[in-house]
Parts: C-alpha cells; sequence; structure tokens
C-alpha cells in the first residue's frame, strides 16, 4: 500500500523533483525507511506522515543511489512526523 501517489505529491506536497515516471519507485523507497526508522509504529495515515514520505521521496531522487544514513533523514523527516514515534524507534532499536 502506498502512502502518497504522485497527484499528492504535486498537488499538496507541491513537489516537483521527481518526475512522474519515477515517482512511485522513489515513493516505495522512502515509505520503506520511514517505516524502518519509526519501527512501522505508523498507525495513522495522516497529512503529515505523507508529507515526511514526499520529502524523504524528494531526497532520496536527489541523492540518486548515493548512501543516505539515518540521521540524514531524521533530519528531513522532523517537521513532519511525530519525533517521539522516531526517537523511541531508535531506543529501542539499540
Amino acid at each position: 500500500m502506498t502512502y502518497t501517489d504522485f497527484n499528492y505529491y504535486t498537488n499538496k506536497f507541491y513537489g516537483n523533483v521527481i518526475p512522474s515516471s519515477l515517482y512511485n519507485k522513489y515513493e516505495l523507497e522512502a515509505r520503506t525507511k520511514v517505516d524502518m526508522l519509526t519501527l512501522r509504529r505508523i498507525k495513522e495515515m495522516n497529512d503529515s506522515i505523507k508529507k515526511g514520505v514526499c520529502a524523504v521521496a524528494d531526497y532520496l531522487y536527489v541523492k540518486n543511489g548515493d548512501e543516505v544514513n539515518e540521521m540524514e533523514l531524521i533530519e528531513i523527516l522532523m517537521p513532519y512526523i511525530d519525533i517521539n514515534l522516531i526517537t523511541r524507534a531508535i531506543w529501542n532499536s539499540k
């Protein structure tokens, strides 16, 4: 199940970085990383989470396969996702 689609990306997030032909690939990668960082603790899908996934997808597209560390992604997600979801996941994984 996708968290966002290209229509949401362009019309709600106002994204213009990822071409439509590649959006699904980067949304999947972003969604996977967000799920990993939150240890799948996202229970309700809301606008903030969707925007966070879009922001991570943009970042991954710009990085174009370069290695991305967790702290970079956390910095991108912080304005969108409740920091408690992320910090609890980090501390519980150690």
